[in-house]
């Protein structure tokens, strides 16, 4: 089974300011680290693999500098990773970033996608919906825990029930 990982480069939240004219996030002079919420996801992909076998291979979508976000994933333990970069890439929305990763991971063949939560960055959640909306593919949020056994995903999510007086 072939697990790709949909990653991003991020500002360290701890040095994040917002720009009080524009109310922008400030980038500039800001480190820059893999996702805390990818983290997981490649984790557990890592996991899978080490259980059932496959290739773990990382993707993101970035200026140049986003291949140390990709160097990070490669020593937690993914086979390969793919970096995808083009000066027309910065002006990408949402659906620009969905519509090129969805094409890419037409590309790589993969079996299964896994992302994290949210970036840290902008927190829009709204990428890997999309992506799956592209590629036709189910989706599942708040996953927990993912078992594979017998060519079958078993997906164990997170949630909240709310307590109601009616």
């Amino acid at each position: 089974m072939k697990v790709v990982c949909l990653v991003k480069q991020v500002p360290n939240p701890a040095h994040v300011k917002l720009d009080p004219e524009t109310r922008r996030l400030v980038r500039e002079g800001v480190p820059l680290e893999l996702n805390e919420f990818d983290v997981f996801a490649v984790a557990e992909a890592i996991r899978l693999r080490d259980a059932h076998g496959g290739e773990v291979v990382t993707m993101t979508m970035g200026p140049p500098q986003a291949e140390e976000a990709l160097a990070m994933t490669l020593a937690m333990g993914a086979d390969r990773a793919v970096h995808l970069s083009d000066k027309v890439f910065a002006v990408a929305d949402t659906i620009g970033t969905s519509r090129t990763l969805a094409i890419a991971l037409e590309k790589e063949g993969a079996d299964l996608v896994l992302c994290g939560r949210k970036t840290v960055d902008s927190e829009t959640w709204q990428v890997p919906p999309e992506v799956a909306a592209r590629l036709g593919w189910p989706q599942v949020t708040n996953v927990d825990r993912i078992d594979l056994a017998d060519d079958r995903l078993r997906v164990d999510r997170k949630s909240t029930r709310l307590n109601s007086s009616h």
